[in-house]
């Protein structure tokens, strides 16, 4: 059976997305009918981690999270797709940590996902 919903796991800074596959294993007890991703955010940090927007002292500087709009649409896009979710947009959830739950508010309260 193909799955039913799917929910995309966005890590903080620093961080990757297979550290949050734990998470979305023990998820996917409770929710069979659900697919999980865990992508990487598409910039580095200088720590060796990825970021979905740089901080360089400036953490919550609202033109930076606008100026990542792209890498992260870029990257939900892919995703989507992969998982075969292109056309059921309505069944597509996120759960973010940190710079994760920024980029996610930001893609819906924009209207950019919703």
């Amino acid at each position: 059976m193909s799955a039913w919903h799917l929910i995309i796991f966005l890590h903080g800074i620093g961080a990757s997305g297979q550290q949050l596959a734990p998470l979305a294993s023990t998820w996917s007890a409770q929710l069979p009918t659900t697919a999980f991703a865990t992508p990487d955010a598409p910039y580095r940090n200088g720590y060796g981690g990825h970021q979905w927007f740089k901080v360089d002292g400036m953490q919550l500087d609202p033109g930076r999270i606008r100026e990542a709009r792209d890498g992260f649409d870029r990257t939900i896009r892919d995703v989507i797709t992969k998982e075969g979710f292109d056309d059921r947009l309505d069944q597509v959830g996120f759960v973010g940590v940190s710079q994760g739950a920024i980029v996610a508010l930001d893609g819906v309260a924009t209207g950019r996902w919703e």
